[in-house]
């Protein structure tokens, strides 16, 4: 399930938005649409950074390097003239 970038950011979102709204959420009545534009720019930030964070993280490392025999036979039929 979490091995989708998108589902992991988005439930690692949800859970630290709305840990801020219950632990964090003193002043609401006061200053409310400045509030809404706090939590919607933390979440945009939360989710971009876990999104990019994930995408880095799983991507594999293993990368397969050509012999230089088959590099070079490519390289030798590719230089070839059609005619």
């Amino acid at each position: 399930m979490f091995e989708n970038n998108l589902i992991f950011s988005l439930v690692l979102t949800i859970i630290v938005m709305s840990s801020f709204y219950l632990f964090g959420n003193k002043e609401l009545t006061f200053r409310n649409n400045e509030k809404k534009n706090e939590f919607l720019l933390l979440f945009a930030l939360i989710f971009s950074l876990s999104f990019l964070m994930k995408c880095i993280s799983s991507k594999d490392v293993n990368i397969k390097v050509p012999n230089n025999t088959t590099m070079n036979s490519s390289m030798v039929h590719s230089s070839r003239p059609p005619f």
